[in-house]
C-alpha cells in the first residue's frame, strides 16, 4: 500500500525549493494525479517553503525545514516547520496580520487584488513578504494557518483541493 504522506527535511536555501516541489509532484503523481492536477499544490509548496525561510531563524543545531505533504481523497495538506526565536516576534506578528487580512475577505481574489494594489503603491526598495501567502489563498485556493509550538518551531500550513483522479 502506498502511503498518503511524504515527509522530508531540507536546508533553508532558496535553491532547495524546486527540489522540494519536484518531490511533492512525484509523490502526487504516484497517487494517480495528472500533470495538471499537481501544479497548484506544487506552487503552494514552493511558496510555503519560501515564506518559511523568510520567517525562520536558523542555527547550526536547527538548520533544517521539515516538510510534510499529506493527501486524503482529493484534499492535500502541506505543513512546513522551521525554528524561530524570540527576535522573530515582529515577523510572526506580521505573519498573523497577513493571515488575518486574507481571512477578512469572503473571496481570496479580493485580498489578492488589494495586496497587488498595495505592492504597486509601495516604493521599489521596500520589502513586501506577504504576497506569496496571498497567492496561496487566491491562486492555490488553499486555507492558510500557522502556530508556534512550545519549542519555538513555526508550523505554517495550507489545505487545498486536488482536481482530477487520484
Amino acid at each position: 500500500m502506498v502511503s498518503n504522506t511524504i515527509k522530508f527535511n531540507l536546508e533553508p536555501k532558496c535553491q532547495n525549493i524546486d527540489m522540494a516541489a519536484d518531490r511533492g509532484i512525484s509523490f502526487l503523481k504516484s497517487h494517480g494525479f495528472s500533470d495538471d492536477a499537481v501544479q497548484v499544490p506544487a506552487m503552494v509548496l514552493r511558496k510555503l517553503i519560501k515564506s518559511s525561510i523568510n520567517f525562520g531563524r536558523y542555527a547550526p543545531a536547527a538548520n533544517e525545514i521539515a516538510v510534510c505533504l499529506q493527501i486524503d481523497k482529493n484534499t492535500y495538506t502541506i505543513e512546513v516547520t522551521n525554528p524561530v526565536c524570540e527576535t522573530c516576534s515582529d515577523r510572526l506578528k506580521e505573519l498573523d496580520k497577513t493571515i488575518q487580512f486574507i481571512r477578512g475577505y469572503q473571496d481570496p481574489y479580493e485580498a489578492y487584488s488589494r495586496r497587488l494594489s498595495d505592492v504597486a503603491a509601495t516604493p521599489f526598495n521596500t520589502e513586501v513578504n506577504d504576497l506569496d501567502l496571498v497567492k496561496i489563498a487566491y491562486e492555490g485556493g488553499a486555507i492558510l494557518d500557522f502556530f508556534v509550538n512550545e519549542d519555538n518551531f513555526l508550523n505554517l500550513s495550507a489545505v487545498g483541493s486536488l482536481e482530477g483522479d487520484g
